[in-house]
């Protein structure tokens, strides 16, 4: 799932991120990536400390996103199937 961190309040994408996850279940199975314009130093490291398995910076290079989402879904799979 690919969740915008700056939402309209009162949601921002890591209290969307974490009502997914809490409600269902399911989809803890996937990975979550942020996109986000903040692409300051220890912005990467607060977003995966919240939760999300990866981050990527705007404006989004298609190639790097296609990089980010197979390399999670192929870690996803490999621990699933462990």
């Amino acid at each position: 799932m690919l969740f915008d961190i700056n939402l309209p309040a009162p949601w921002d994408g890591i209290k969307l991120m974490n009502a997914v996850k809490n409600q269902w279940n399911e989809y803890n199975e996937i990975p979550f990536i942020a996109q986000t314009a903040y692409a300051m130093s220890g912005d990467r490291e607060r977003l995966l400390d919240a939760g999300f398995d990866d981050y990527v910076s705007k404006p989004i290079q298609q190639n790097r996103l296609l990089k980010i989402m197979n390399y999670q879904v192929n870690l996803k799979k490999k621990f699933t199937n462990s």
